[in-house]
């Protein structure tokens, strides 16, 4: 998970992924890829607003629709998307 207090991720590409499983098995647990909008710091979490880059089934968002991902979720990854098209 990226850690937004050292972290200058707003305007960053990143991975939304389920967390939990082995390196190799990357590709089965991506969700999607978007783009951090805002980070907020609500009740001892941080909260990512994320642009969806294609459709995200997951979070029921379209190309460019809005998604909110916490670090609550202990169960979603979010890190910086390595890949370059």
């Amino acid at each position: 998970m990226i850690d937004p207090r050292t972290t200058n991720i707003v305007g960053q590409r990143v991975i939304i992924a389920r967390r939990g499983s082995a390196p190799s098995d990357a590709a089965a647990r991506m969700f999607g890829r978007g783009i951090v909008r805002v980070v907020d710091y609500q009740g001892g979490h941080f909260a990512f607003l994320i642009e969806a880059v294609g459709a995200i089934d997951q979070f029921g968002v379209g190309d460019g629709g809005l998604f909110q991902v916490t670090t609550w979720d202990e169960e979603t990854e979010v890190a910086v998307d390595r890949e370059t098209r």
